[in-house]
């Protein structure tokens, strides 16, 4: 991960359960301590990695005849990414039925900044804000 950047699985406007008023919530991932009540396990692990969803798929290859690597593996619970995965996302960009997704993104604080601030009016008119929940901040910027 480059320097001034951060590792997140979700921004998530409009909240208000994270602290008063309108917030938007920023899911970090990276986090050493795995707690066993952890309400986001999708952050533990600071890498992006790719979730099928069983429901979605059509069954009709396209991710396993694009992979570079044959990394997708077809089982009666879905499909499986081998440890040959490389995490390139091709699989991602080309189902037809958005049934592979990643989980993660690195993000330059830049940017962050720039989306959170498109939320600016929702918080002064609520006396709401920024929360940072998932994994660890500390990790996600690598600073761990």
């Amino acid at each position: 991960m480059k320097r001034d950047t951060a590792m997140i699985f979700n921004i998530q406007t409009m909240s208000t359960e994270d602290g008063p008023g309108i917030r938007t919530t920023v899911f970090m991932k990276g986090c050493p301590l795995s707690c066993r009540w952890c309400q986001n396990p999708e952050g533990l692990s600071l890498k992006v990695h790719l979730v099928h969803d069983r429901l979605r798929c059509i069954g009709c290859g396209t991710c396993r005849e694009n992979c570079p690597r044959g990394a997708l593996l077809f089982t009666e619970k879905g499909i499986v990414f081998s440890p040959d995965c490389q995490g390139c996302l091709t699989c991602v960009g080309v189902c037809p039925a958005t049934a592979i997704r990643a989980i993660g993104e690195e993000i330059s604080v830049d940017e962050l900044l720039a989306r959170l601030l498109q939320d600016r009016p929702f918080y002064r008119n609520s006396g709401g804000g920024v929360t940072f929940s998932g994994g660890s901040a500390c990790c996600s910027t690598n600073s761990c």
